[in-house]
Order: structure tokens, then C-alpha cells, then sequence
């Protein structure tokens, strides 16, 4: 029965092994699905690359009494040697591109990731990223006050989760960076889960969106035949944007499960705009770049209800709108006392 049992595990992994080896075959030919009377834009939504962990204070075990105890590791929130290979080894998808235009958060990680995405497709382009406003953390709790507090809390959580990890302090840089990916998961999910948290985050995030699928549809009037414009940002942006734009078989999902759980580094969201030279026509077509993830969508259609992205963009420039500011009451002037008329005495 054990046994029985065994192989039946064994061939459900088997199974959805191959289902995922199938969907990497059928992304790498999607790239270069383009024909002779097309033209396409990519616009790709993705994380930055594995990164360093940042700053952190920890507490050495064996000499927890001395005064040596506490020891400050001062990492960066750099790219680490594993980010910029997965960024380049990324960029080659686009080997076959005539050209790329990156565009990253005001973070430089964001911004390297970008451009080593760029190197790693070997297009000879001269363009960097440009980094755009209203992408960073700090811009959007500045901006959404009301879940300030929250993303506070959660931050600590994830710089103790990380010192209380088995001899943090002990391991190498690229350990404690992956060691950092793993404990941010769970605390960093909170944040779209959170109340108000995808709202802030999608309105955040409508407005760039927007701005790159317009720049995406006016490649389609130029000369080129495959473009991309990759946007790389950071962890729950692009998830909590989607999880208020994605339809799948035209219903939304609104919740970070239904989207598979939030993005590994290096990977995102593709929509794809695809013009034929003579119809004039131009489709969409979304896709998830990790095929892992795209199994889980197998047969359903991936749709952005821009609508709705141009609603929350909306919302995002009232919810910005400098308050009017009240002018102080004036005071009425006081009326001067009335003197009593003085009564004359008659004698």
C-alpha cells in the first residue's frame, strides 16, 4: 500500500515536472512568436535581482556576555553575484530584439538590474535605465500614510527574522542574501495582504504603468519589429498591482494566492502588444515569465482590465491632491461697552 502510494507521489512530481518543461519550451517559442507581417512591444513588470540582505546588528551566540557580543554587519541592498547573473541570464531572451528601452525604480538595484538586463540580451545600446518617480518603498508609505505603521512593523520583522537565523553573522554575503529572500517572503506577503495595502500599492503603481503601455502601443507606429521596454521595480509592486488588474477568464483574483504567491527575483509579468502591419489590428497577450507559475494558468486567459488601471491612477492623483488649507477664523470685532447713562439726582 506504501509502496503503491510512493509511486503515485512519484508520478504526480513526474508529471508536473513535465508540465513545466513543456511550458518552458512553449515560453522560449512565445519570444519569438512574431511574423513576418508583425510587429510586437513588450512590456515586461518585473523584481530586481537577488540583492543583499542591508544592514543588520547580531548577537553572537558563544559570547553573548562580552561586551564584543553585538556585532554590526554592514551589507548594502546591492546586487549580489547570483542577481546579476539571473538579470543577465535573463536579458538573453531579448537576444533576438531590436531593441530594448529599460526603465527601473529610483533604486539602484532596480536600475542595475535594468541594464545588466539590457547587457545580457548583447543588443549594442548606448540607453540606460531611466528611473522613474513613485516606485521605491519609501515613496509609497510617504504617500499612503495609513499603512505607514504597518510596513514599519513589517520591516522590523524581517531584519529580526534574519539575525535570528542559524550563524547569521557567521555566513558568507551570497548566503545571507538568500538566507534574506527566504525570511522577507512571509512578512513581505502581509503587506498586500494588509488592509489598504493592494489598494495603495495598485493606485501607486497605475500611473507608470499606464505611461509605459502608451510608450509600448507607439513603438508599434515606428520602423522596428520587436521592442521591449522591461520595468524592473521591487517586491509586491508589480504583485499587488496585478492582483487589482489581471483577470483570468475576465474574473479578477484579488487575492496573492490565486496569483501563485509573490514574485522570486528576477521574475514578473509580460503584456505583450502585437500589431499586425496590415489590418493595423494590435492584440494583447499576457504571460507570466516564470513557466512554473504559467502551468498554474494552464488554458485560462490572461487579460489587464486598463479600465480599472486608469481608475486607480485616478484615484492615486486625488489621493495626492494638496488639501485645501483653512484660513483662520476671523474674529467679529467686540462692541465697546456701553457706558451707563448716569442718572442725575433732583434735590
Amino acid at each position: 500500500m506504501a509502496l503503491r502510494m510512493l509511486g503515485e507521489m512519484e508520478n504526480k512530481f513526474d508529471r508536473a515536472k513535465s508540465d513545466v518543461e513543456k511550458e518552458r519550451e512553449k515560453f522560449e517559442h512565445w519570444f519569438n512568436d512574431v511574423g513576418p507581417d508583425e510587429q510586437v512591444c513588450d512590456l515586461v513588470l518585473l523584481r530586481h535581482g537577488n540583492k543583499a540582505p542591508g544592514p543588520t546588528e547580531w548577537v553572537n551566540p558563544l559570547i553573548t556576555k562580552s561586551r564584543e557580543a553585538k556585532i554590526k554587519i554592514p551589507d548594502s541592498k546591492d546586487l549580489v553575484g547570483e542577481g546579476k547573473r539571473n538579470a543577465e541570464a535573463f536579458g538573453q531572451h531579448f537576444a533576438f530584439y531590436d531593441r530594448l528601452y529599460p526603465h527601473a525604480s529610483g533604486e539602484e538595484r532596480a536600475a542595475d538590474t535594468a541594464n545588466l538586463i539590457v547587457d545580457g540580451s548583447g543588443i549594442d545600446t548606448n540607453l540606460k535605465a531611466v528611473q522613474l518617480p513613485d516606485t521605491t518603498y519609501g515613496e509609497l508609505v510617504k504617500k499612503y500614510p495609513g499603512i505607514a505603521a504597518d510596513f514599519k512593523t513589517i520591516s522590523g520583522e524581517i531584519t529580526q527574522a534574519k539575525v535570528d537565523a542559524p550563524n547569521w553573522g557567521m555566513s558568507k554575503l551570497d548566503e545571507r542574501a538568500r538566507i534574506g529572500e527566504v525570511v522577507e517572503v512571509p512578512a513581505m506577503d502581509k503587506l498586500v495582504s494588509m488592509k489598504g495595502g493592494a489598494e495603495a500599492i495598485s493606485q501607486f503603481m497605475s500611473g507608470n504603468v499606464l505611461a509605459l503601455k502608451n510608450k509600448a502601443e507607439a513603438m508599434l507606429t515606428g520602423d522596428l519589429k520587436k521592442t521591449a521596454i522591461p520595468f524592473v521595480t521591487h517586491a509586491l509592486l508589480n504583485e499587488g498591482w496585478l492582483m487589482k488588474t489581471l483577470r483570468v477568464n475576465g474574473q479578477p483574483i484579488n487575492d496573492l494566492k490565486a496569483l501563485g504567491g509573490s514574485f522570486s527575483p528576477v521574475e514578473g509579468f509580460i503584456v505583450r502588444f502585437k500589431k499586425n502591419k496590415t489590418s493595423g489590428e494590435t492584440k494583447i497577450e499576457c504571460k507570466f515569465t516564470d513557466p512554473a507559475r504559467q502551468v498554474l494558468f494552464d488554458g485560462a486567459e490572461l487579460t489587464i482590465d486598463w479600465e480599472s488601471a486608469k481608475n486607480l491612477a485616478g484615484q492615486h492623483l486625488e489621493t495626492q491632491k494638496p488639501k485645501p488649507v483653512e484660513e483662520p477664523k476671523k474674529e467679529e470685532p467686540k462692541p465697546a461697552p456701553v457706558k451707563p447713562v448716569e442718572k442725575k439726582s433732583h434735590h
